[in-house]
């Protein structure tokens, strides 16, 4: 299994899980929370093998790819000027993002130093823009896309599948066969959906 991992994603929603539970009152301990809330996400994806947990047992990863976003999304933005700007006119975002951004840099160094698995990142390309490719790239390599982004259903095949962590949630071909089940997965737990895509 390939696992493809939207570090943006899995940062914000560990950042925003443990910063209700932790309460950090520095910034240095939401620097700790940001940087712990994306290890604990994306290196207990691929321990679990890219499943819901407990996960134990499961078959590892045979390749790991942790993509992010680089910048701005400008190119998207030349088309459509709007495009992701409610984000950024949201101060609990604006306030936290050097804190996400700053965890992002120092977990991205230290696993390409470190672990066996593939750093994904483009100059104002944003991260569901690379994970389509590495998708798209290799059609019969079984491949498991990691995100609560709901635009990953659409890369939803008989070798690709979906697993949103903050649901827990595997999504693959069969769900979206019938359409409604997967999207109801997801209605079931709007704010947290929410919270964790920013």
């Amino acid at each position: 299994m390939f696992l493809i991992i939207d570090g943006n994603n899995v940062a914000w929603a560990g950042y925003y899980a443990l910063e209700r539970a932790m309460k950090p009152d520095s910034d240095e301990r939401r620097h700790r929370v940001a940087l712990l809330g994306l290890a604990s996400m994306a290196l207990g994806a691929i321990a679990r093998g890219g499943e819901p947990p407990p996960g134990t047992g499961r078959t590892p990863p045979s390749r790991v790819a942790l993509c992010f976003d680089e910048g701005r999304p400008i190119g998207k933005r030349e088309i459509h000027p709007p495009y992701q700007m409610g984000r950024e006119a949201d101060p609990k975002f604006v306030g936290n993002e050097p804190t996400v951004l700053g965890a992002i840099h120092e977990f991205s160094e230290m696993a390409a130093a470190t672990l066996p698995i593939e750093i994904v990142r483009g100059v104002n390309v944003e991260a569901d823009e690379l994970i389509a490719g590495l998708a798209l790239a290799e059609p019969e390599t079984p491949k498991r896309i990691i995100s609560n982004d709901r635009d990953f259903l659409q890369l939803i095949s008989p070798t690709t599948s979906v697993y949103a962590p903050v649901t827990k949630v595997v999504i693959d071909e069969g769900m979206v066969d019938n359409a409604t089940p997967a999207i109801m997965i997801y209605a079931d737990q709007p704010a947290k959906a929410a919270a964790s895509s920013s």
